[in-house]
């Protein structure tokens, strides 16, 4: 950064804190908040000083810049309040698949029918084998 840049950010610093603080202040109800917005605010500044420098509106800049880091704390705020609970819905009855369905097509009768027996009898491999007449 220049010494041009450090002292236009500086002097954007110095006259427009209060302001962002206040801006800040109002968007959260919240003063640590609203300093750590403004202090990212001035980081931004700080790593975008060429393009600050030579901006047209340096102070609409900083304003704009304050309203997207609200606007972001806003949604990280909104995504961790949603409980698992408010997600989670029951399958519909309609979506269940059969079973058979879940099988690859590549195996046989035999070899559908001792999956099925399996999960869904719980049959041991004894009683599958036995059933199938394999042992």
């Amino acid at each position: 950064m220049s010494q041009d840049e450090r002292n236009h950010i500086e002097s954007l610093y110095r006259a427009n804190y209060a302001m962002l603080t206040q801006l800040a202040l109002r968007k959260t109800a919240n003063k640590e908040q609203a300093n750590e917005l403004v202090q990212s605010v001035f980081m931004l500044a700080c790593v975008k000083s060429t393009e600050l420098l030579h901006h047209p509106n340096p102070i609409g800049w900083l304003v704009k810049t304050m309203q997207f880091l609200i606007l972001k704390m806003q949604q990280a705020k909104q995504c961790e309040a949603v409980s698992l609970d408010e997600c989670y819905t029951e399958p519909a009855a309609t979506m269940e698949l059969p079973l058979e369905s879940l099988f690859p097509q590549t195996l046989t009768q035999h070899e559908k029918l001792a999956l099925q027996m399996r999960i869904t009898d719980q049959a041991s491999y004894q009683d599958i084998s036995t059933a199938l007449g394999l042992s």
